[in-house]
């Protein structure tokens, strides 16, 4: 959903320390803003030739950062670990699918609950995501710095899911670190910031009525659960449906920091426009 956004940047860049790794891993996981949908002709040029040492893997293949047709937040977060840490390796490990609620994304999947039928196409869309890190890092030494999550949108439409986005996100997130053994996993997320109503390219209105209740869930979930931490959206600019986000922000290089009371670190990111959800 951000249309401009999230890199796991410099948060992965703090919580990792100095250890030197020859790859340092990153899971970016969402529905539409984290997918990414914006035309590579509105992506400034220097974000246009990706880094050397950042690779990409994304629903299972491997990709070129920028060598689609649109692109995502993983070209911020690329450039901006390759600046900080010239001389590691990076690898970014993405799966997103636009439309999609936590109800899709359950670690114990249950078709009978799925909310829609972007969660149906997806299918066990967490289990694939686990399932793609395991093969990217097979044979090579590596370490899992941190989760970058965009999502939350689908969720505000139902009442068998707005409500509950707090204990949904909190077993999410617990599974993440259960499922991937690291009990500490730093886990980076970007707060939804849609109206009550919307408005789709078809001219068709999609009422978000439980938008208030997830946004309070998220701002929970960065208060209580100890590593995970909050990205504040809502002055980024929107495309004209007022769910994604334009393109403005790549040319700004806009930065962004995660908040967490638990913690006393503050964790920047780069944000980048992406869209479509």
């Amino acid at each position: 959903m951000i249309g401009a956004f999230l890199a796991l940047a410099q948060a992965a860049l703090t919580t990792i320390g100095h250890a030197q790794e020859p790859v340092q891993a990153g899971l970016l996981a969402g529905q539409s803003n984290m997918d990414g949908n914006v035309p590579i002709a509105l992506l400034p040029p220097e974000l246009r030739q990706p880094p050397a040492k950042v690779g990409l893997i994304d629903r299972g293949l491997a990709a070129r950062i920028a060598g689609g047709e649109r692109f995502g937040p993983e070209v911020a977060f690329a450039a901006t670990v390759a600046a900080a840490r010239p001389a590691d390796e990076f690898l970014l490990v993405k799966r997103a699918m636009g439309g999609t609620s936590l109800a899709g994304w359950a670690p114990q999947w249950d078709e009978s609950r799925l909310a829609s039928k972007y969660d149906t196409a997806a299918g066990p869309i967490y289990r694939k995501l686990l399932e793609d890190h395991a093969a990217a890092i097979k044979g090579r030494p590596a370490r899992l710095t941190g989760v970058l999550w965009m999502q939350g949108e689908s969720d505000t439409r139902y009442p068998a899911l707005g409500p509950d986005y707090f204990e949904n996100f909190k077993t999410l997130i617990t599974a993440f670190r259960r499922d991937l053994h690291a009990p500490g996993l730093p886990f980076f997320f970007g707060r939804v910031n849609m109206p009550a109503d919307a408005t789709e390219d078809d001219k068709k209105t999609i009422k978000f009525p439980y938008i208030q209740q997830v946004r309070a869930a998220q701002e929970r979930a960065a208060h209580e659960i100890p590593g995970v931490f909050l990205i504040e959206t809502d002055d980024l600019g929107k495309q004209a449906d007022g769910i994604h986000y334009d393109a403005a922000l790549p040319r700004r290089g806009l930065k962004r920091c995660g908040r967490n009371r638990n913690s006393r670190r503050r964790k920047c990111f780069r944000l980048l426009a992406v869209r479509r959800f």
